[in-house]
């Protein structure tokens, strides 16, 4: 039985579970005073699982969570 967690893609209407082959990315969008919206490739270490950051499938999904966020709707 594994360890890992289930990832999720947090992608506008996607919802595809993580595979060990996949290659996803972190995001980390911010609405406060330092609006920031923080892409990067992701891996399963303990430090890129955190409740902050969003998880997608693909380079497409990130570009729908980025538009969302730049309409202010990202959370």
């Amino acid at each position: 039985m594994s360890n890992q967690p289930v990832i999720v893609c947090d992608g506008p209407n996607c919802g595809q579970v993580k595979g060990s082959t996949n290659h996803w990315y972190a995001v980390m969008p911010r609405q406060d005073k330092f609006a920031a919206f923080i892409a990067y490739r992701f891996d399963e270490t303990p430090e890129n699982i955190l409740p902050m950051l969003k998880h997608v499938c693909s380079r497409a999904c990130a570009q729908k969570l980025f538009e969302s966020w730049m309409e202010g709707k990202a959370a």
